[in-house]
């Protein structure tokens, strides 16, 4: 099964969330969001943990819906960019 969408051609500098916390109607079980990027890709994955390769608190994925809605630059957005920044090397 393909979990991303064709235009998400990768998932670098992305945070995936439960689509409960995306603030709207989502027909899909979580969201990604791209650091710089206003908006979000629905994502048909179960587990948003599995694809983020590490835990992230609610705050976290809060701040990035926030982000993905009112800009990376609003202060809303320092504790996903922060997550995204201190990510380990892959």
């Amino acid at each position: 099964m393909n979990t991303m969408n064709e235009h998400v051609t990768s998932t670098k500098n992305m945070i995936f969330i439960p689509a409960h916390m995306a603030l709207t109607f989502v027909d899909a079980p979580m969201i990604g969001v791209k650091l710089g990027e206003k908006g979000f890709w629905p994502i048909f994955h179960p587990d948003h943990e599995e694809l983020n390769g590490r835990p992230a608190s609610d705050t976290v994925l809060r701040s990035a819906v926030q982000a993905s809605m009112f800009g990376w630059d609003a202060p809303c957005a320092r504790e996903a960019i922060e997550w995204l920044e201190n990510a380990p090397p892959t």
